[in-house]
């Protein structure tokens, strides 16, 4: 360029215009190209006086708080909605009714923070922590909490209609009430306390382990694994004659009555066939892969105890 510009004083000044303006083009255009630094993440400050816990700047929609520490910060009925809170420690934070509703709180540290009533709808959770949290009445639809750790969690009443909680761990967790409807739980660790109005509807429960949970009065008619090769289509569960899938896990569990759907693998042009041997007594053994029951055509007709296995029949078909 600068022999150009040396070349352009022996030129016309048309010449020496044309020049000037490719340099300013080439200028502009490097400028252009080149990359804009993203702006630093800024943390706000929460108030140490336990009567405030204010956070400034004050919460806004979209803010980037991502890896903040706001331990007891106080974010009460705040619009942090589409905020990015990814790997923040919100530990014992106050989020009652706080809205975080698109938010990234992939990695975050919510243990016993204050989520009650908060709305958190289609919330990026992934990996986050909720230890001893109380998210009680919260809206959590579409939540995805794959791989996060939720252990003695409150989540009486919550709604996790259609959440992701592939892998996540339910530790001592409360879920009296909650919904589960269309929940991925598949993989999840759900020794959890469970009541009789705990909805399982569509729930994906395949290959959960339910070591130690503590079921009262539960039906799992709403709920489905993929497959069992057993050829059970149903199970009555009566404490501790438990009969479970492969792929669940069970050990000390506590069982009130409850009933566990097993869906066969696909066999076609079998017939799933029930045999069954008597039994002296309703303490008599019975042979393996078979279940205690009773029935009433032992003892001629007059009812006994009897052992039963569901099997498919193999015939010629004829």
């Amino acid at each position: 360029m600068h022999r150009q510009l040396l070349k352009a004083r022996r030129n016309s000044p048309l010449t020496w215009v044309m020049i000037l303006l490719a340099a300013l083009a080439m200028t502009v255009a490097s400028v252009a190209i080149a990359p804009t630094a993203s702006a630093d993440v800024v943390c706000p400050t929460v108030d140490p006086d336990p009567a405030s816990r204010a956070v400034t700047p004050a919460p806004a929609s979209g803010v980037n708080w991502s890896g903040c520490d706001l331990s007891y910060a106080d974010l009460a009925n705040a619009d942090l909605s589409g905020a990015n809170l990814a790997g923040a420690t919100l530990y014992h934070a106050n989020m009652f009714q706080v809205n975080v509703i698109g938010a990234n709180l992939s990695g975050a540290n919510l243990d016993d923070a204050n989520l009650y009533q908060a709305a958190m709808r289609q919330a990026n959770m992934v990996g986050a922590s909720m230890v001893s949290s109380n998210p009680y009445q919260a809206g959590m639809t579409g939540v995805n909490l794959s791989q996060a750790d939720l252990s003695l969690a409150l989540f009486n009443y919550t709604n996790l209609t259609g959440a992701n909680l592939t892998g996540a761990k339910l530790t001592g967790t409360f879920l009296s009430g909650a919904d589960l409807t269309s929940v991925n739980l598949t993989n999840a660790r759900l020794d959890a306390h469970i009541t009789s109005n705990t909805i399982f509807s569509g729930t994906n429960i395949t290959g959960a382990d339910l070591t130690d949970a503590e079921f009262v009065s539960i039906d799992l008619n709403g709920a489905f694994i993929t497959c069992s090769d057993t050829g059970i289509l149903g199970t009555t569960v009566y404490h501790s004659s438990v009969q479970l899938p492969s792929g669940w896990a069970i050990g000390g569990a506590s069982f009130g009555t409850f009933t566990v759907p097993i869906v066969p693998c696909p066999v076609p042009n079998l017939a799933l066939w029930m045999q069954a041997v008597s039994r002296t007594s309703d303490t008599a053994s019975c042979p393996d892969s078979f279940s205690g029951s009773w029935d009433i055509w032992p003892n001629g007709g007059k009812g006994g105890y009897v052992c039963n296995r569901f099997v498919f029949f193999y015939g010629s078909g004829a």
